[in-house]
């Protein structure tokens, strides 16, 4: 059945003939300097996936090799942040594609090495983390540990390979905080630790651009949604707490708009960043610019589920009422255009959860959350009891 996105490789161009992404940029002020790769040479790659039984990472791994490419590998470390067993069930599906997805962790630069020389990878694509705003507000340290440490354990393992693989890594829109100015080269001003950690990361980044020569092509990615998706994330938990008739939550009265991208759509931006010969590190939004309400979002999954949510309204500091994805650069340099609406998304996304998960996959750390408020007091939620 596949990891389900819905739309499948062929209409990401992967199966295509020709370049993905568009020659190299006339307008360097805005696309950065960067060369492209114009034959279709997928079959000829070699690719990492750190990150691999995660949601994005997963499914990146199968449509890569649904598409034919040379070879595909992940690692993993399976936390509990959220369930394991729907990591392992991803990577159960992946192992019957013939891709191996291992139980390690990026902060294991030995083993690593040891892939590297197995492989010879032509591209890394950096994806582990620990995600989620609110979790980071209770467990800072796993953030930290995760998203900086072990990123600069890869990142001292890749800068000492021969030759060098193209090195992509995934950042996140709440960088940006709380703002209607998402452009690449906006003021970067997070509300709690996830999206600090994750500006860390990116400096990090920077930082061995300047001394070792590695030019990483980053990505801010905004609410990726879809089949086999995170359960902490808002339409599969709203799926959840809506057929269950449990409250669901609105942070900030229920005001905060999102850009929902769904994962198709995410994973064709990523695959034409794979594209790119770098010279010099480069960021780029990989998001859906339609905002869509909260609210709006929950009256949609109560029409696909077929029953009324129970709304309980609450005050946060940690989420952002707002924060449009401006694609602009990634439309005018790559061409990225996203083609799934919500709407079609979400139905996507509860036909997956009514035909495999129905809560079997609900456990996980993030469970217990502190909700901060505007008061500045914190507030212990819990979600549903830990199983």
């Amino acid at each position: 059945s596949g990891l389900g996105l819905g739309r499948r490789a062929d209409s990401l161009g992967l199966r295509t003939r020709g370049p993905l992404v568009r020659p190299p940029p006339k307008n360097e002020k805005l696309c950065g300097k960067y060369d492209v790769e114009i034959t279709h040479g997928i079959h000829n790659w070699s690719v990492l996936v750190t990150g691999g039984a995660g949601f994005i990472g997963a499914t990146l791994l199968e449509e890569l090799k649904t598409a034919g490419v040379h070879r595909a590998v992940g690692v993993d470390n399976f936390n509990s942040y959220y369930s394991p067993e729907l990591k392992r069930a991803r990577a159960r599906h992946l192992r019957e594609l013939g891709v191996d997805v291992h139980d390690r962790s990026v902060c294991d630069a030995d083993f690593l090495n040891y892939l590297q020389k197995e492989y010879r990878f032509t591209h890394v694509v950096h994806l582990a983390a620990y995600a989620g705003p609110r979790y980071s507000v209770r467990n800072p340290i796993a953030y930290i540990k995760s998203n900086v440490e072990c990123s600069t354990h890869l990142l001292e393992a890749v800068r000492q390979w021969e030759p060098r693989p193209r090195l992509l890594f995934s950042s996140t829109s709440s960088a940006y905080g709380d703002t209607h100015n998402t452009t690449e080269t906006a003021a970067l001003k997070p509300l709690h630790q996830y999206g600090a950690s994750k500006v860390a990361l990116e400096e990090m980044m920077k930082v061995y651009y300047r001394i070792y020569g590695l030019a990483p092509v980053g990505f801010r990615l905004f609410t990726v949604y879809g089949p086999w998706g995170r359960p902490d994330a808002a339409v599969y938990l709203f799926t959840e707490q809506v057929s269950k008739g449990e409250v669901v939550q609105l942070y900030n009265q229920g005001l905060c708009k999102r850009s929902f991208t769904y994962v198709s759509d995410a994973i064709a931006g990523i695959v034409k960043l794979m594209y790119l010969r770098p010279l010099e590190p480069n960021m780029f939004n990989i998001g859906n610019p339609g905002e869509v309400l909260v609210t709006d979002l929950l009256s949609l999954i109560e029409k696909e589920v077929g029953k009324k949510a129970k709304r309980e309204y609450l005050d946060s500091v940690v989420d952002a009422l707002a924060k449009p994805a401006d694609i602009t650069k990634s439309k005018t340099c790559l061409g990225f255009d996203p083609k799934v609406p919500i709407g079609e998304g979400v139905r996507l996304s509860v036909e997956w959860y009514n035909q495999y998960s129905r809560s079997v996959y609900l456990t996980g750390d993030f469970l217990d959350l502190n909700v901060v408020s505007k008061s500045g007091k914190s507030v212990t939620v819990q979600l549903h009891e830990k199983s």
